[in-house]
C-alpha cells in the first residue's frame, strides 16, 4: 500500500523518474539496444559499427559474484504486493527488452 501510494505521488509530480523505458524509444528507428549486463561487448559493437577506436576503462565494477549477492538482498526487502505492482507497471518493459519478471 505504501509503495503504491508513494509511487503514485512521485509519478504525478516527477513522472520521468519512474517512466517505463519503452516510452523513450517508442516510435523511433532504433536498431540496437545495449545492456549493462553485457556492457563490454555491446560497447565494442557500437565502436565497430561507427568505426571508432577508443579504449574505455571500466572502473568501480563489482565482480559478478558480489553483484548477484547484493541484488538478492534488495529483492528480499520487497513483498509480493510490491513485486506484483512493479511487474504489472513495467510489463511492457519486461516484454520489449526481454527481461524476466521476479515472482515470490
Amino acid at each position: 500500500y505504501i509503495v503504491k501510494n508513494y509511487f503514485k505521488y512521485i509519478y504525478k509530480y516527477i513522472p520521468f523518474s519512474f517512466r517505463p523505458q519503452y516510452e523513450y524509444i517508442e516510435n523511433s528507428n532504433i536498431d540496437f539496444i545495449g545492456r549493462m549486463e553485457n556492457f563490454d561487448n555491446d560497447f565494442k559493437f557500437i565502436l565497430n559499427k561507427f568505426n571508432y577506436k577508443i579504449d574505455i576503462k571500466n572502473t568501480n565494477i563489482s565482480n559478478k559474484n558480489n553483484s548477484n549477492k547484493n541484488s538478492s538482498k534488495y529483492i528480499n526487502k520487497f513483498n509480493k504486493e510490491t513485486i506484483d505492482f512493479v511487474n504489472k507497471f513495467y510489463d511492457k518493459d519486461f516484454k520489449e527488452f526481454n527481461y524476466k519478471k521476479i515472482y515470490i
